[in-house]
């Protein structure tokens, strides 16, 4: 059972959780791991290096001129240093090889689906971790076909929530770690919601790092922060981008205070009115409690994460604590599956 989505509510506008397979992504991580080739070497020739350390200094006593008792002090001192260093680097890879099974990763979307958590959408690797181009234009439909295809299940699911009469109308976006690409999730999600004729309000809640404020050169102009604190008013500080998409930057940054995020869903009735949709754009939950302020005020969150960084402990918590205020947490979006998805 998913812990994003109540039973109640499940079977009106969930995604079918039998996944189609995609071919950029790798269910590795769904067979028992076996140990590699190098690490079954390596742990021989430690052994040997024990064995031959070892060796070497009783042979050498056995020819030196010391006394019996001197030169089997010799051999032992040496013997047991040998040992005890060539013990430690064995002890220390098992150690970390006990760690990564008891700390498991999530590397594939069955995984995912597997781990009770609602898969929305596998988006493919863009390559957009230092350029931030996807942070200011949608790809084109010829070199990303199937990057459109997914956010439309995005779409998708938000209209089953609709249709079941349950309000999507405000959706938080939030990375689990630094770098899962949420800010690019949020921009590419309201591009292709704008395509399909909807009204979209971008708000950038993201006050430690707003990439789409700066992306759009906003960085610094009054926003969000500047409306919490009654400084400005919301129909002055929206700015309207190229695709029709509207943003309302983070603010000022001397009114960039996080307590004020808080105090979001006293102004979410006039952020709300005018558009369709509003998708904000949040610090990674792990990084601060600004995610969870604005998730708790919002009607649902969409978790963001990538495969092989993301912890399966750390990504339900996070699951957790995006349902734990007054919406819930439609699902998960694996994010940079690989670039030929």
């Amino acid at each position: 059972m998913s812990p994003s989505v109540s039973e109640s509510t499940r079977s009106a506008y969930s995604v079918p959780a039998t996944q189609p397979r995609h071919t950029a992504v790798s269910d590795a991580g769904d067979r028992p791991i076996a140990p590699p080739a190098w690490f079954v070497v390596t742990n021989v020739w430690l052994l040997a290096l024990i064995v031959l350390t070892a060796a070497v200094p009783t042979w050498i006593v056995g020819r030196s001129a010391l006394g019996t008792i001197g030169s089997a002090a010799i051999a032992l001192v040496v013997g047991f240093y040998a040992i005890h260093f060539w013990l430690s680097r064995i002890t220390n890879a098992a150690t970390l090889l006990l760690y990564g099974a008891m700390h498991p990763r999530l590397c594939s979307a069955s995984q995912v689906v597997r781990s009770g958590l609602r898969l929305l959408a596998v988006l493919p690797d863009t390559h957009d971790n230092t350029e931030g181009a996807f942070l200011q234009q949608e790809p084109s439909c010829e070199e990303f076909p199937q990057l459109t295809e997914q956010l439309g299940r995005i779409r998708k699911a938000l209209e089953a929530r609709s249709t079941a009469g349950l309000n999507s109308k405000t959706i938080t976006i939030c990375a689990t770690m630094p770098g899962d690409g949420a800010s690019t999730v949020v921009f590419q999600c309201a591009a292709a919601l704008a395509k399909a004729g909807e009204r979209v309000l971008i708000v950038d809640a993201n006050f430690r790092r707003p990439r789409l404020s700066s992306a759009h050169r906003l960085d610094g102009a009054p926003g969000l922060a500047d409306v919490l604190a009654g400084v400005s008013e919301l129909r002055d500080v929206v700015a309207v981008l190229p695709n029709g998409v509207r943003l309302l930057p983070a603010g000022t940054p001397h009114q960039r205070i996080f307590e004020r995020l808080y105090t979001l869903h006293d102004h979410l009735p006039a952020i709300e009115s005018g558009v369709d949709h509003v998708l904000f754009d949040v610090p990674p939950i792990v990084v601060a409690g600004d995610a969870a302020a604005v998730a708790g005020a919002t009607h649902v969150s969409i978790l963001v994460i990538r495969p092989r960084t993301s912890y399966v402990g750390v990504v339900m918590r996070a699951v957790r604590d995006l349902s734990s205020g007054r919406g819930e947490c439609l699902g998960v979006v694996l994010n940079g599956a690989g670039s030929g998805l």
